[in-house]
């Protein structure tokens, strides 16, 4: 006759440094090529900066803008795929077989990618201060920042929507770039039919998604471009973006885990 032995549920903390452990094995690879290509970069940009100072037709400069968060943008879109590397959704029955909840489970490993994320933007924006204090030693006199305070954390939160963004597919599909070019394929659809069909208030308001006041382009970049303006930098507008495309794909990925959790059963 035997009998069952079961092991008390170990505690959350306990759980985080696994899943920290078994996160960061994943993007490895991801890990060091980001860090080795910022160093390359760097190298580079000092070794231009030195040959800028020794030309007199060349000038010695450092811009900071909204633009920066582009890359990190793109990375924080791709990082998802490494976190669920090989576990897409009906790959997941493993996790009924671990000691916290499906939903908890997968809730756990999306923050401690986006934590893993974030030492990455934070290496990358190291690495732009790196530039600016490169090109004021270069310069011999200090090099203005235009950028405001608070346009240094635009890396961070845009790569924080970004993120939710491409987990929400990663999480929630088998096929997540079925679903990602079907929705741009869809938006660009939508786009030719309401400007052939001459819909302008309908189009406008499509666009607006991306574009409008508190579009894609606030949260990603700190900026709201309209009809044949730019109305630059806005700390109001980014931060009501942020917070509202945040919140849509934070839901949308509770969604999305809780009805893979359904599936699975």
């Amino acid at each position: 006759m035997t009998s069952v032995s079961l092991h008390e549920v170990p505690d959350w903390r306990t759980v985080v440094r696994e899943q920290w452990r078994a996160v960061g094995l994943a993007l490895r690879g991801e890990i060091v090529l980001v860090v080795g290509l910022l160093v390359v970069f760097l190298v580079v940009a000092a070794l231009t900066a030195i040959r800028a100072a020794r030309d007199p037709h060349m000038n010695v400069g450092f811009m900071y803008g909204p633009a920066a968060s582009i890359p990190t943008s793109i990375l924080a879109l791709l990082i998802p795929f490494g976190v669920w590397r090989s576990e897409e959704p009906s790959r997941r029955d493993y996790h009924w077989s671990m000691p916290v909840a499906q939903v908890s489970h997968t809730l756990t490993k999306v923050l401690l990618g986006w934590a893993w994320l974030m030492l990455l933007v934070g290496a990358y924006v190291l690495f732009l201060l790196a530039l600016w204090a490169n090109a004021t030693f270069v310069a011999g006199e200090p090099v203005h920042l235009s950028a405001a305070p608070w346009e240094w954390l635009v890396p961070f939160a845009a790569a924080t929507v970004a993120y939710l963004v491409g987990s929400v597919f990663v999480v929630g599909s088998d096929h997540p770039w079925r679903w990602i070019m079907g929705v741009t394929l869809a938006f660009l659809l939508v786009f030719a039919f309401l400007s052939a069909v001459s819909l302008d208030d309908v189009r406008r308001l499509e666009t607006s998604i991306l574009s409008g006041r508190y579009g894609l382009n606030a949260a990603l970049f700190g900026q709201v471009e309209g009809p044949g303006r730019n109305d630059g930098p806005s700390l109001t507008r980014w931060l009501t973006a942020t917070v509202l495309w945040a919140a849509l794909a934070g839901a949308a990925l509770g969604f999305v885990s809780s009805r893979g959790a359904g599936r699975s059963r």
